[in-house]
C-alpha cells in the first residue's frame, strides 16, 4: 500500500508539473514600455526568432508577450532617451541593458513558482485520495476542528490580505476614473455640505457614502484619489471581519475560503475610489444582519438592524432593504413590535429612495425576469462569483435551478433552528443584489464585470459553513480544490501594475490637456458619457483640486 501510494505521488507531481508548465510556457511573458511623453508611430520589437509590430497612437506605454524563454529584445526605430521605464513581468529595469538579466531572474521565478504550486496541488490531491478512501468521517471532522489548523489556515488568509493591501497601496494613482468624473459637474463636489447632490440619484442608484467619503476626502487633502482608494482597503477589510463574525457555523478552515476576496476577480473595486459603494453596501448589510438575526432581540438591537440597513440601501440599492426585511420577516415568523418597528424605518427609508425613482429609469435598458436572456444573466454572475467558472450558455439556467433548489433543500432541513436565520439574510441579500444588477446589464453578451462579482464573491466562505453545519465535509474540500484551481489565476501583481500604468498614462494625457488648451483626445481620461472632461477640469480648477500632483 505505502509503495503504491509512493508511486502516485510521483505520478501526480509530474503530471501537474507537465500542465502548469504548458500553461507558463505557453503564455510568454508580459512586457510594458513607458515612455517620458505621447508618441506617434510604428516600432518593431525583436527577440531571437520573435518579431513583432507595436503601433502608438498619441500614448505613452506599449504592452507586448514575449516567448517564454526569450533571451534579450530590441525596439527598433524607438530612440532609448524616450523610454522612462521597462517593465519585465512585474519588475522594473530602468534600461536595456537588464533586460537579460531580468529575463533570467523571471524565469528562475517561474520556475519555483511552478515547482511549488505542483507540489502544493499534489498535497492537496493526495489528501483527498486519503480522505475519500476513509469511509469513517472522524477523520474529517477531527481536521475541520484542529486548533493548529486554524492558526494554519488565519497565517495563510493574513499572507493574502497583507498581499492585496501592498498592491493596492504602490499601484493606486491620483487620478478620476469612469463615475468619478460625476463629482467635478457643476453643482456637484463643494467645499459645502451640498445635500441634494449627497442623496441624488446615481443612474439607479444611491451612493450617498461614497459621495459623503469623496467630500470628506476633498475637505482633508484636496481629495487625493489615491488616498480614498487606500482608505477602502479597510472598508472592504472591516466587511470582511464583521462577516466572519455573523457566520454561524464557524470552524478552522473557514478563513481559508475568504481569500477569493482579496483577489484581484474584484481589481476593479479595489483601485478605484468610487467602488467603495459596494464596500459600503456589504459592511453596513452585515452590520445590519449582525444586530438583526445574531444579536438578542429588543427594540435597540432592532433600531441598529433598520438603521444599518437604510444605510447598506443609501449605499448602492433599494434590493438591500427588501430582502432583508423578507429576510426578518422570516425569523420572526409573526408580525410583533420588532417586525413593526423594523417596518416603518426600513419603509420610510424605502418610500424616500423611492421618491423620482421613475424619471431616472427612462434611459435604462431593463430587462425583466420574463425573458430568458435576465436569468442567463442572473445565474452566469452567481456561478461566475462563487466557483470562478463560465457555463455554456444552455446549461445555465437548469445549473442554476439546481443550485437554489438544493439550498432551499438544505435551509428547510434546518428550519427549526434559530441560525439557520442568518444563512437566509445572506444569501437572500446577494441573490436580490444580483437581480438587480441582472435587470440592468446589457443584453449583448453574457458578462460580469469585476465590481459586480463583490456582492458574490462573499458567499463563497458562507457556502463553505454551510456545507460543514450539514456535515458534508467532503464536498467541502471538493469546493476548496475547485477555488484553488479557478482562482489561483487571479494572484498576480500584473493586473495591479497595468493598471497604474493606464492610470498614470491618463495622468500624462491629462497634463498634455492642461498644457495644450484640451487639444487632446478625451477618451484616456473618462469614458463615461454625458460628463463633460473639460468642464470638469475648470471645475476641479475652480475647486483648487489637482490630479497633477502625488503618484
Amino acid at each position: 500500500m505505502g509503495k503504491k501510494f509512493f508511486l502516485v505521488a510521483i505520478l501526480l507531481i509530474f503530471i501537474n508539473l507537465f500542465m502548469f508548465s504548458v500553461k507558463i510556457f505557453s503564455s510568454g511573458i508580459s512586457c510594458s514600455i513607458i515612455l517620458d511623453k505621447p508618441i506617434i508611430g510604428s516600432f518593431n520589437i525583436k527577440s531571437d526568432n520573435f518579431a513583432q509590430n507595436i503601433s502608438l497612437n498619441s500614448e505613452v506605454m506599449a504592452d507586448f508577450l514575449l516567448p517564454f524563454f526569450a533571451k534579450n529584445f530590441y525596439i527598433n526605430n524607438l530612440n532609448t532617451a524616450n523610454i522612462d521605464k521597462i517593465y519585465i513581468g512585474n519588475s522594473q529595469i530602468e534600461s536595456f541593458d537588464k533586460v537579460s538579466e531580468a529575463l533570467t531572474k523571471y524565469r528562475i521565478v517561474e520556475y519555483f513558482k511552478l515547482l511549488l504550486f505542483a507540489f502544493f496541488v499534489s498535497f492537496i490531491q493526495l489528501s483527498l485520495i486519503f480522505i475519500f478512501l476513509s469511509k469513517d468521517d472522524t477523520l474529517l471532522k477531527r481536521i475541520f476542528q484542529n486548533n493548529k489548523l486554524y492558526y494554519f489556515s488565519f497565517g495563510i488568509l493574513f499572507c493574502f490580505v497583507l498581499w492585496n493591501f501592498i498592491n493596492i497601496y504602490n499601484n493606486a494613482v491620483n487620478i478620476p476614473f469612469a463615475d468619478e468624473w460625476e463629482a467635478l459637474l457643476p453643482n456637484h463636489l463643494d467645499k459645502n455640505f451640498n445635500l441634494s447632490w449627497l442623496f441624488g440619484y446615481h443612474n439607479e442608484h444611491k451612493v450617498f457614502w461614497t459621495k459623503l467619503s469623496t467630500w470628506i476626502f476633498y475637505n482633508l487633502d484636496g481629495w487625493n484619489i489615491r488616498h480614498q482608494i487606500i482608505f477602502n482597503f479597510f472598508i472592504h477589510l472591516a466587511g470582511m471581519i464583521v462577516l466572519y463574525r455573523i457566520i454561524p457555523d464557524k470552524h478552522n478552515l473557514l478563513p481559508l475560503f475568504f481569500i477569493p476576496c482579496f483577489s484581484t476577480v474584484v481589481i476593479d473595486n479595489q483601485l478605484t475610489g468610487f467602488q467603495n459603494c459596494f464596500y459600503f453596501t456589504a459592511l453596513f448589510a452585515f452590520l445590519a444582519i449582525y444586530f438583526g438575526f445574531v444579536q438578542r432581540q429588543n427594540v435597540k438591537s432592532c433600531l441598529l438592524f433598520g438603521m444599518f440597513t437604510v444605510f447598506s440601501m443609501y449605499s448602492l440599492t433599494f434590493a438591500v432593504g427588501i430582502a432583508l426585511l423578507i429576510a426578518y420577516y422570516i425569523k420572526e415568523r409573526i408580525f410583533n413590535k420588532y417586525t413593526c418597528l423594523a417596518s416603518l424605518v426600513i419603509g420610510g427609508g424605502l418610500i424616500l429612495f423611492m421618491l423620482g425613482y421613475s424619471s431616472v429609469l427612462t434611459d435604462r435598458n431593463m430587462i425583466f425576469p420574463n425573458n430568458i436572456m435576465y436569468w442567463n444573466k442572473y445565474f452566469y454572475m452567481i456561478f461566475k462569483g462563487i466557483l470562478n467558472v463560465s457555463l455554456p450558455v444552455y446549461f445555465l439556467v437548469l445549473s442554476g435551478l439546481i443550485l437554489l433548489v438544493s439550498l432551499i433543500y438544505f435551509i428547510l432541513k434546518e428550519w427549526k433552528k434559530e441560525s439557520i436565520n442568518v444563512y437566509i439574510a445572506l444569501f437572500g441579500l446577494s441573490l436580490f443584489l444580483v437581480a438587480c444588477i441582472a435587470s440592468s446589464r446589457s443584453l449583448n453578451q453574457l458578462s460580469a464585470d469585476g465590481r459586480h462579482l463583490y456582492i458574490i464573491i462573499y458567499l463563497i466562505p458562507c457556502i463553505a459553513a454551510l456545507l460543514y453545519r450539514l456535515k458534508l465535509y467532503k464536498l467541502e474540500l471538493i469546493y476548496l480544490i475547485i477555488l484553488v484551481l479557478t482562482f489561483y489565476n487571479y494572484f498576480s501583481a500584473t493586473p495591479y501594475i497595468t493598471t497604474k500604468l493606464l492610470r498614470q498614462q491618463a495622468k500624462i494625457q491629462l497634463n498634455q490637456v492642461l498644457l495644450t488648451n484640451y487639444n487632446c483626445d478625451y477618451s484616456v481620461l473618462a469614458y463615461v458619457n454625458p460628463f463633460d472632461v473639460k468642464k470638469s477640469i475648470e471645475r476641479a480648477k475652480n475647486l483648487g483640486v489637482s490630479f497633477i500632483r502625488g503618484r
